[in-house]
């Protein structure tokens, strides 16, 4: 994300909160494919705490405000396109 001073200090909105780092991550890739730039932002680093408890490993992802609702379409349509489960063949 560009410096606020480059974005005429245009405010953040959460997009989304997850608990997993992985999903985190694959979130910010889908939103930058995208041309959406975002944040995570968390309370303790993953790396070396990896858990959550009441909300302690939680990883918010915001975007600019003038690109939250973009990105909540963007958002949907890939949960949309995931794979169905398939039944165990046991």
């Amino acid at each position: 994300m560009e410096p606020a001073s480059q974005t005429n200090d245009e405010k953040t909105a959460v997009l989304t909160v997850v608990y997993n780092e992985v999903e985190a991550n694959l979130i910010k890739t889908i939103l930058e494919e995208a041309g959406i730039d975002c944040l995570l932002v968390s309370q303790v680093p993953h790396s070396i705490y990896p858990f959550t408890i009441n909300g302690l490993g939680e990883t918010k992802i915001k975007v600019l405000t003038s690109k939250l609702e973009e990105a909540k379409a963007i958002l949907a349509e890939s949960k949309e396109n995931l794979p169905a489960d398939e039944p165990d063949a046991t």
